[in-house]
């Protein structure tokens, strides 16, 4: 899921890429630059969600005046928090599927991508604007249950 926040300019249709250089304060709905120097990043996103987007954008940019800094889903403002919520929280339940916040789907987001042993805990540290640090801390859960295979493993050799 994009956040309404980005504008067209940081979306990258051809190389299917999103530029994170701001964030959308939850609380005072300000603009701002992002928490740290390791929330700058620019990220791969599914080629399912960038075939969306070009259909969007090649709608939205039929619209007269518009220009790269227009907002993805809307035009010069973007959509409130709330609104993404409340459609988000429908989507969910239509899907019949566990209920969850924005923040929850990057905690699974997460921890899929550190169940994935081929991927480094500094490639999905980057990914997530954090550093190893802070991805080891923030998911130790995580490390628990490969703690758990591991010892399986060596049990079993």
């Amino acid at each position: 899921m994009l956040y309404d926040h980005y504008r067209a300019i940081h979306i990258d249709l051809e190389k299917g890429t999103v530029t994170v250089d701001q964030s959308l304060s939850a609380i005072t709905s300000k603009i701002t630059s992002p928490k740290t120097g390791n929330s700058y990043r620019t990220i791969v996103i599914p080629k399912k969600i960038i075939d969306k987007l070009k259909l969007k954008y090649s709608y939205v940019s039929q619209i007269r005046d518009f220009n790269e800094n227009w907002f993805v889903y809307k035009d010069k403002t973007y959509i409130s928090i709330g609104t993404l919520r409340r459609w988000f929280n429908e989507d969910v339940k239509n899907a019949g599927v566990k209920v969850i916040t924005f923040h929850g789907l990057r905690h699974s987001h997460a921890s899929y991508l550190l169940s994935n042993p081929i991927l480094s805990e500094q490639l999905v540290a980057d990914r997530l604007g954090h550093t190893v640090k802070t991805l080891r801390e923030t998911y130790a859960h995580v490390y628990k249950k490969h703690r758990k295979i591991l010892d399986d493993y060596i049990t079993n050799l």
